[in-house]
Order: C-alpha cells, then structure tokens, then sequence
C-alpha cells in the first residue's frame, strides 16, 4: 500500500482498497497524495505562517485600498453636489412665484391652513408625503416591469419625455419668473418658445445620446434639471417639505436595502440581464488620488495573465524556420481536398503573441505546412507585413484558409474563438477598471440635496450652512459605508436625517 508522500503511477490495487477497510466494514479515512502521479508532501510551518502573512497584508492592502477609493469618491462627487445646491438655494430664496405655489398645491390632498395646530397641520403633511411617496412606488414597480418585459423603447420615450418637460416647461416657468417677475425684462412668447424647445431638445440630446457631446455639458443638463425640480418642490408648504423629505428618505432605505423593495427589485433585473437601464445618473470621474491603486493593480492582474498564458501557449522550442519554396498554384477545385477538412478536425492549431519576427515566421510556417502547403512561399511577405498586426492577422487566415477554402462554416474556429475569448476578457476587465474609475449618483439625491438646502436658506444664513455641512458629511457616511460593505446602498437617508436633526435642533435652541 502507498505511503503519504510516496508517488502513485497507477490506479489503487484491490489489494489497497481491502486495506482501507475495517473488520466491520467501515471506511477508514485515511490521507492520500491529492492525483495519481503527484507528491504530496506537507507544508512546513514557517511556509504556512508566511502564507497567512501574505494574506493577512494583502486583505489590509485591499481594505486600504477600498477605503481611499471611497474618499476620492468622495472628491469626485463633492464639486457637482455643492454647485446644484448653492444654485437651487439661490433660486429658492430669490426667486419665489405665487402662481406656481398655487399650481404645486394641486399634487397636495391637504393645503396647510394659516393658525391651524401643530398636530393637525403635521397630521396633513404626512398624509400628503405618503400619497406621492405611494405614486413614487407604483411608477417605479411600472418602470421595473418595462424594463423586465423588455420594453425598452416604451420606456425610453417617457423617460426622454419626462426630461423634455422638465427642461422646456419647467425650466420655462423658472426663466419667465426670473425675466418678466423679477427683472421686468420683456420678453415675446415666439422667441421665448423657440429658446425653451431648443434647450430641452439639446438637453435630451445631450443626456441620452451623449455621442459627440462633451461631458460638461451633459453634467450641467444634469444640474439644472435638478435645481428646475429642487425649485419646484420649494413652493410646497414649510411643514409638507421637510415631512416629505424625511419619509422620502425612509422610503429610499426601504426600497433599496428591503428584497420587495421597487429598487431593489430593478436592481437585480439590472444584474440579471446584463443591459443598462436608461435614467437620469450623474456620472463623475475618479481622480486617481495617493491611494487609489485600482487601475494599478487591474493592470498588474493583467499584465501577469498575459504573461501566464504566453508562457503556456508558446511551445518550448518554436517551430523550425521553413523555407519558402514557391509551388506551382493548383486549380482552385483541388484545394477543397478532404485532407485538408480533416486537418481542421485534429488537434487544434493555438496561435500566440511572437516576439521576434524570426518567430512569427516560423510559426506562420507551421499554419501554411498544415493547413494549405501550396502557399508555404508567402510566409516571408506575410511574416514582414503583419508582425506588428498578429491579432488582426489571425481571424483573417482562418477565414481565408479553415472556412473558405475548407467549407466548414459550420466548424467553430479554434483561432477565432480564442481571440474571442480574450477580446471578450480584455472588455470585461476594461469595463470593471471604468466602473472603478467613475461613481454614478442618482438625480433623485442631487434634488433632494437642494431641496433642503433651499427650505433651510429661507431661514437664515446660519441655519442653510448648518444643512449644507450636514449633507456633505452624509455623503461622505455613506460612501465610506459603500466602500466596506461592497452593496448598493441609497444616498439619501444619513444626509437628510443629519440635516433635519440638525436644524430642527437649531430653531428649537433660536426659539
């Protein structure tokens, strides 16, 4: 019978198999080499503690990591949050409309009442926050569905409709307070009509399609669309808005982080089929800070791959160099030679990156002597032609000679597969270094952001500094938590609880 550590070239004896049972027939568990022909030999204590070593610091080094990626998050998104928001609450405070107050009070089921009490006017509010909460859930349960049902075009037109209205009619009733209310600036309604359609369709334009539109303006679309609506929700009564805000944050945490929430489902039919969901997502670029190594380490992974599988692919001595002899060409019937189908069926022919032009040569040598000898005279001018271009090369010299001349369309292709394969990881790991390097915020946080920045600059000055440093600190909560539990996690609910705490706090000590 083998002993542990002794190497084992063939399957176990019967003999072997008797000696592993017990007299009453039990199995008894014994340690074996882990595959026949391999040495098991066992680990020696230092080796094991340098292991746990090198896992222990790389865990650190990744955690590290993980948490400078989440500052300059931070970083990336900190500049467009403060501009919306000192936007939205300059608009807010100077820019008030009473004919828009009266239109916004239309969504409401309550209007507040002047001398009402307390309780009465916060019993209201909150009825009127969980009527627009409950549309808010049924229209994004619709959304889902759409999208689940793959009615991507149904879905895009509204959402693309939704941003054309915001844009042309809100943004026009914000531009005419600002012109005929504030500044008495005249105005006529055939120029002013023409601006506002043009504006939103560039507006659309420029956050749906994006190509050939430079990034910063898409990010200011993106921007006024938050103030027009930040500005809009402002003429809501002062008890309404903050209770609105508050249970819009509770909201956002249920349906974010419950399983039956409405987000949470898109989320899943978002990981589960694979496309991109059309809305409105402020995207920032990561700067690449002191700690973020990210990129660096993507690329490092990629280099040793590529290393790896060169070392594997490539034959330890390169085929010999053949000599090109030209042949006189056959009739073209007698190339589609059976021998030459059967050729495709043998062991497959595996290509790999050449470092010498020598190389290459004799490795396309290789491909003529096997697949089609006639043409051994052309590998010189082809070595020289496509050595800086042995990607593109290869799918066209299987074509040219596995499909077209063999008639095995059918046949998948070794080469072609393979190159594949690799296209296909190098987009992968292409798209996950982009995820690293941009964060993606919903709109939704960048309104509601301004929405309480601007109710809280109607106080006073004080009081609007106070919302605004609450709201950054926040954000930054929440991304460090998005850095350690590596889960979608909503933005809204520690800004907006920080910031109604925080200023409730403050009138209640002014009072």
């Amino acid at each position: 019978m083998p002993q542990y550590g002794d190497v084992v070239t063939g399957p176990p004896r019967d003999e072997d198999r008797a000696a592993l049972m017990a007299e009453d027939g039990r199995v008894i568990a014994v340690t074996v080499p882990p595959t026949y022909g391999e040495v098991a030999t066992p680990t020696p204590p230092e080796e094991q503690a340098r292991q746990r070593a090198d896992e222990e610091a790389a865990t650190r080094e990744e955690a590290a990591g993980d948490l400078m990626h989440g500052v300059n998050s931070f970083w990336a998104v900190l500049w467009p949050v403060c501009v919306t928001m000192v936007i939205a609450s300059f608009a807010v405070v100077n820019f008030r409309s009473a004919a828009l107050q009266a239109s916004m009070s239309t969504y409401l089921v309550y209007n507040e009442v002047q001398g009402a009490k307390t309780s009465t006017v916060v019993g209201h509010s909150l009825v009127n926050a969980l009527v627009v909460i409950g549309f808010v859930t049924v229209l994004t349960f619709c959304m889902a569905l759409l999208y689940k049902f793959n009615c991507m075009k149904l879905l895009v037109g509204y959402i693309m409709f939704s941003s054309s209205a915001i844009l042309g009619f809100e943004g026009g009733q914000l531009v005419d307070t600002v012109f005929n209310d504030r500044f008495h600036w005249p105005l006529d309604w055939i120029s002013f009509l023409f601006i506002m359609v043009n504006f939103a369709f560039v507006g659309v334009a420029a956050i749906f399609y994006q190509k050939g539109i430079p990034k910063l303006v898409q990010n200011a679309y993106l921007v006024l669309v938050s103030v027009i609506l930040a500005w809009q929700f402002s003429m809501w009564p002062e008890w309404t808005t903050w209770i609105f805000c508050f249970m819009f944050a509770c909201y956002d945490l249920c349906a974010v982080l419950t399983p039956c929430g409405p987000l949470k489902v898109l989320i899943g039919l978002i990981e589960q089929k694979q496309a991109p969901m059309p809305g409105l997502l402020y995207e920032a670029q990561i700067r690449d800070g002191v700690g973020n190594r990210r990129q660096q380490q993507h690329q490092q992974e990629e280099q040793q791959q590529q290393q790896q599988q060169q070392q594997q692919q490539r034959p330890q001595q390169p085929p010999a160099p053949v000599k090109s002899t030209p042949a006189a060409p056959r009739p073209r019937a007698a190339r589609r030679t059976p021998a030459c189908c059967r050729a495709v069926d043998g062991v497959p022919f595996e290509p790999y990156p050449c470092e010498t032009e020598a190389e290459f040569e004799a490795l396309l040598g290789a491909f003529y002597q096997r697949y089609s000898p006639n043409d051994v005279w052309k590998v010189e001018q082809v070595a020289a032609k496509f050595f800086l271009k042995q990607d593109r090369m290869w799918p066209s010299m299987f074509h040219k000679y596995l499909v077209c001349s063999c008639g095995t369309a059918s046949t998948p292709c070794d080469v072609q597969v393979a190159i594949d394969m690799r296209n296909a990881r190098r987009e992968e790991r292409a798209a996950d270094a982009e995820d690293d390097n941009t964060i993606k915020l919903g709109l939704g946080d960048f309104i509601f952001y301004s929405v309480l920045v601007g109710r809280a600059a109607m106080y006073d000055f004080s009081t609007f500094v106070v919302c605004f440093l609450c709201i950054l600190m926040g954000l930054g909560g929440t991304l460090f938590l998005l850095s350690v539990l590596h889960k979608a996690l909503p933005a809204l609910p520690i800004s907006i609880f920080l910031s109604i705490a925080f200023t409730f706090d403050g009138e209640m000590l002014d009072d």
